[in-house]
């Protein structure tokens, strides 16, 4: 039998997203940042470098792009440098015909507001702001 995974592997300069396949996330800083026209004018993408941490450059979609900006709050590149991103292995990516293929994504931490759902049950015993838990407990219990 022959391993698929070792005939198309890629010595390209540029990380691939199977490279990341069954794999934990990773962090790494950005050092670099420019614009890459790898097919001439038809196709332009930002192509991230990061330094010694990982010896391939990326280059972004607009998914990873727009991502990248929300983790850093920037559209500007220059304010990505010296920011640390998380990329990993994200098994739900598909091609645009709903083919699912599996791809590299940036992770967009989650904020933690401390707000509680409305539609949770632990939220109509307690009130939100209360701090006894007994809050809201008033009905009576007959014996």
């Amino acid at each position: 039998m022959v391993d698929t995974t070792t005939v198309y592997s890629s010595n390209s300069e540029y990380l691939k997203p199977r490279e990341f396949k069954d794999c934990d996330p990773v962090e790494c800083k950005i050092v670099g940042a420019e614009i890459d026209d790898y097919q001439g004018d038809l196709a332009v993408q930002v192509t991230l470098d990061f330094g010694d941490e990982i010896t391939k450059k990326w280059r972004l979609n607009k998914t990873n792009n727009d991502n990248i900006e929300l983790v850093t709050g920037s559209t500007e590149t220059d304010d990505w440098l010296g920011e640390t991103i998380t990329l990993y292995w994200d098994k739900t990516v598909e091609y645009p015909k709903g083919t699912r293929v599996g791809g590299l994504r940036v992770q967009v931490p989650m904020a933690n507001t401390g707000k509680k759902a409305a539609f949770l049950k632990s939220n109509k015993a307690q009130g939100p702001d209360s701090e006894n838990p007994a809050d809201g407990m008033d009905d009576e219990i007959p014996f």
